[in-house]
């Protein structure tokens, strides 16, 4: 297992798969634009955002590619910090359930989800993001400590991994 501490402009240096590597980086950089973009919306510009690019941490285990972000949001009016946190992976086959790539992520096998298109809803409330085509697949867990919805971001998401899709097929 190696891993690789990304900051700033995300460059990697592995000598793996180029689609994984290019899926990967978009992945990163659209999931810092999340929760910035998650903030705005979910708050109606109520809150101040401080999400360091540092906090990214991106794992190869077992030939596949895991990343991770946590992201601090600061309450104004209570001074309170909410924490959001979002991990995607991407692997070279394409997958029906995400329970597998989840397990690689140190999660329990789901017993019980509620898919809504690519949309799974563990027993806990994690949403769970999958998408695959015939060449990879991505599973994208966001957690957000607020009582808001986050349904349209994962519009946002699922929108990026089809841009992502045509561009490889292309």
């Amino acid at each position: 297992m190696s891993e690789i501490e990304c900051s700033g402009e995300m460059k990697f240096d592995m000598s793996k798969s180029e689609i994984l590597l290019e899926t990967l980086t978009n992945l990163l950089k659209k999931t810092h634009e999340y929760f910035i973009d998650t903030t705005t919306t979910l708050m109606h510009h109520d809150l101040a955002h401080d999400i360091p690019a540092s906090k990214v941490k991106v794992t190869l285990q077992n030939g596949k590619y895991a990343c991770k972000q946590v992201g601090r949001i600061q309450r104004k009016q209570e001074s309170q910090e909410s924490t959001i946190t979002a991990e995607a992976i991407c692997a070279t086959e394409t997958l029906d359930d995400p329970s597998v790539m989840l397990e690689m992520m140190g999660y329990k096998t789901i017993s019980s989800v509620t898919k809504t298109g690519s949309l799974w809803i563990t027993e806990s409330g994690t949403k769970v993001f999958l998408y695959s085509n015939q060449q990879f697949s991505f599973v994208c867990i966001i957690c957000v400590c607020l009582s808001s919805d986050i349904d349209e971001a994962f519009g946002n998401i699922r929108e990026l991994f089809q841009q992502i899709s045509q561009k490889v097929n292309n």
